[in-house]
């Protein structure tokens, strides 16, 4: 959830239909409901700068933050570059039962994350209800 354009390199232009949509939910459908409680989340893969992490995300941070009582933002977690159900599943499904070193996770992701999550937890410091 950071109001940043993405350039989707697979379709080569801005990728706005998520746009339009959180547009939507922050400046209509938000003030609507009053919700108590609104939970955050988005992948953390984004090639976003540190810059547009924190202000992209403080910002769509106090849009909810004055609709909601509490909001509750839940980190990205590491893309797997694998079915993770498939390879979980091979070793059932074969006489070696032997873990497939393909299933194993890319650990360069997890740093990211960790990074993102940074990223979050700064853009909502100034914001007493957003945790």
């Amino acid at each position: 959830m950071v109001d940043v354009d993405y350039f989707y390199q697979r379709i080569g232009k801005v990728y706005d239909i998520c746009e339009q949509w959180r547009n939507e939910v922050l400046d209509t459908t938000l003030a609507s409901y009053k919700p108590d409680v609104v939970i955050l989340g988005n992948a953390s893969s984004y090639p976003f700068t540190p810059e547009e992490w924190v202000d992209g995300s403080a910002r769509v941070y106090e849009k909810v933050a004055q609709h909601a009582s509490q909001v509750v933002v839940i980190a990205g977690t590491p893309q797997l570059r694998v079915n993770g159900p498939s390879c979980v599943a091979r070793p059932l499904q074969s006489a070696d039962n032997s873990p497939s070193g393909e299933c194993g996770a890319d650990y360069t992701l997890q740093s990211r994350t960790a990074k993102v999550k940074t990223y979050q937890e700064q853009a909502a410091q100034s914001l007493s209800n957003v945790h």
